[in-house]
């Protein structure tokens, strides 16, 4: 991707979201060659936020036994390893950056009905899907950053499961004590 034909679409714009993602199984590039793209064009135009839609199947925090032991390492061994190498790449990038950075690792995007419910912390049975996402999906993220007292169940900087908070994220203002980059969501 070429970062300069992100730059128009970007410009004047408060937080980027990106939901990129290869059409198949082979080996790719797409993410990481897309996110380094869009970051560039991001440092260029002075926005600030960064919103990636990863998947799952990244890590096994906060997931069954099952999930964590056989069938998420049996998947990116297998027949998602070149999806699942693109994704960390690409999260690599956003991490790296100096950017204000969120993450959503959902386990399944479906074409249903909105449900309206959505969990933001690590739970012992997560999630199985996720349906359609909101018409605003802006809302969610900023219903999320407002809620009074919101924290993030982390047990340290090293565990990251359904999503991860950049700086500013959860308090909307720099200098706020609970700003720490690499929350859990």
């Amino acid at each position: 991707m070429d970062p300069a034909a992100i730059i128009s679409a970007i410009d004047g714009a408060d937080a980027v979201l990106s939901a990129v993602g290869p059409r198949g199984t082979g080996p790719t590039t797409v993410i990481q060659d897309s996110v380094r793209s869009i970051i560039q064009a991001m440092r260029k135009t002075g926005t600030r936020r960064f919103l990636q839609v990863s998947g799952s199947v990244v890590a096994d925090e906060g997931e069954s036994p099952y999930l964590r032991y056989l069938l998420k390492p049996l998947a990116r061994r297998t027949f998602l390893r070149h999806v699942s190498a693109d994704m960390r790449r690409g999260e690599e990038e956003i991490r790296d950056s100096d950017l204000d950075w969120t993450i959503f690792r959902p386990p399944s995007l479906t074409d249903k009905p909105a449900t309206g419910a959505y969990r933001t912390a690590i739970d012992p049975q997560p999630a199985t899907r996720i349906h359609r996402l909101p018409r605003r999906p802006g809302r969610l993220h900023a219903r999320l950053a407002q809620r009074p007292g919101h924290r993030a169940p982390a047990r340290s900087h090293r565990h990251l499961a359904s999503g991860l908070h950049g700086p500013r994220l959860a308090a909307g203002r720099p200098g706020s004590p609970r700003l720490r980059r690499g929350r859990v969501m």
